[in-house]
């Protein structure tokens, strides 16, 4: 009988006995680092003060060859599996997409508003 490999759904990123404070912070660095990779205001930016450190991290991510890197091989995991996810109910990609989407409509009726 040949291995099966493991769905998505049991990855390390979203199983249920992940501690919910890492998953947490790990879907706040999450949403920080697509603040960031939009973000036109440089150093100084209004929304956050970690878009900086955020813009950083993106630079180094893109950058590192060290393929057990300790400073970026944690979040690279969250990136992979977040844009490989496709289960509408994971418990660490759900709630990122919700207020993603959430804060889409929110700045697109921001928009018509101030036409």
């Amino acid at each position: 009988m040949p291995l099966k490999t493991k769905p998505l759904e049991f990855c390390t990123i979203c199983a249920p006995d992940r501690r919910l404070a890492v998953t947490k912070n790990d879907q706040k660095k999450l949403l920080l680092l697509r603040h960031a990779q939009k973000c036109n205001h440089g150093k100084n930016c209004p929304v956050t003060q970690h878009c900086a450190d955020m813009k950083n991290l993106w630079s180094h991510i893109y950058t590192c060859k060290i393929s057990d890197c300790q400073y970026c091989k944690p979040t690279r995991i969250i990136l992979i599996h977040y844009s490989k996810c496709r289960d509408t109910r994971c418990p660490f990609c759900e709630p990122v997409r919700r207020t993603i989407r959430t804060n889409y409509v929110i700045n697109r009726a921001r928009q018509i508003n101030n036409l």
